[in-house]
């Protein structure tokens, strides 16, 4: 179960990082590990560099779609795949479909890693 971080939290055990005693640093980055795996997120979800800090907020305040470039590489290597299903004649048109709703997905912004993945494997299998 996902639970929400508590900056305040957070920011405390960050602070017991710089400890003197190096059982209370310890704790600190058990406890810190442990809640960042139970948020769901990752340090690398959880920290963001800062010329991305300035560039994902406009003037009001709203955050920016940007899209790494691993993840641009994955959408663009499903759609690729997707396409090169859908140029067989011989797909079904249930697959069709599916595969028409994962390209709507994409332009969406609603396609996961896990979506890629599936993608991935569907067209290893119908390639053999």
């Amino acid at each position: 179960m996902k639970e929400p971080l508590d900056r305040s939290e957070i920011i405390r055990l960050l602070q017991n990082l710089g400890s003197d005693q190096d059982s209370d640093i310890l704790s600190a980055a058990r406890d810190l590990n442990q809640k960042i795996a139970t948020s769901g997120l990752d340090w690398d979800e959880l920290l963001i560099p800062e010329e991305e800090q300035s560039s994902n907020v406009s003037d009001h305040n709203e955050p920016k779609n940007i899209i790494d470039d691993d993840v641009k590489g994955k959408i663009n290597d499903s759609l690729t795949l997707i396409e090169k299903m859908l140029s067989d004649p011989a797909r079904s048109d249930a697959m069709r479909q599916e595969l028409e709703e994962y390209k709507n997905d994409i332009s969406n912004g609603d396609f996961s890693d896990s979506d890629h993945k599936y993608v991935r494997a569907l067209f290893d299998r119908l390639s053999k």
